[in-house]
């Protein structure tokens, strides 16, 4: 658009141009780091996942590994995650199953090379106490009174054990 016109006089030009004028306005109205930058990646977050990494290391083995091969790092699969999601029970009107996956996706390191690897699809620990983490968030969001909040949690720590 840029280059064949000759607005930009170069194609390195043009790419710049239409990225800084096109692309990034329309990107910056999504916010996938807000999660990270305000409720993740705090103190008390810290607190809360360091005092309760050996439960969330058992979960972890417990939901994933069905499509790992042998000799390959530990990892979970977005169908993997999904049922342990849904085995808590936290699914319901407000919020909905095809949730899971976006959270999925957006707690996933960012690859390369989608093309060639898998790593992409292969969720490992740390992307998944994000992962866990968002949809947390997501329920507590959701719940309107403590006492129902309180309900929530230990039923889910019961489904999950």
């Amino acid at each position: 658009k840029f280059f064949k016109s000759n607005v930009c006089k170069t194609f390195d030009q043009a790419v710049t141009k239409i990225c800084e004028e096109h692309a990034l306005p329309y990107f910056k109205q999504y916010t996938f780091n807000d999660f990270r930058t305000k409720k993740l990646w705090t103190e008390s977050m810290d607190n809360l996942v360091k005092k309760h990494m050996n439960v969330l290391r058992d979960i972890y083995r417990k939901f994933s590994g069905r499509e790992v091969m042998p000799n390959e790092e530990p990892n979970m699969s977005m169908q993997e995650f999904i049922d342990m999601v849904t085995a808590t029970k936290v699914v319901d009107d407000a919020f909905g199953a095809r949730e899971i996956g976006v959270i999925f996706n957006v707690s996933m390191m960012t690859q390369m090379d989608e093309i060639n690897k898998e790593r992409h699809i292969k969720m490992h620990f740390i992307e998944f106490v994000e992962a866990l983490c968002r949809v947390a968030d997501r329920v507590i969001t959701s719940i309107s009174t403590k006492d129902d909040l309180d309900d929530a949690a230990s039923s889910s720590a019961r489904s999950l054990a």
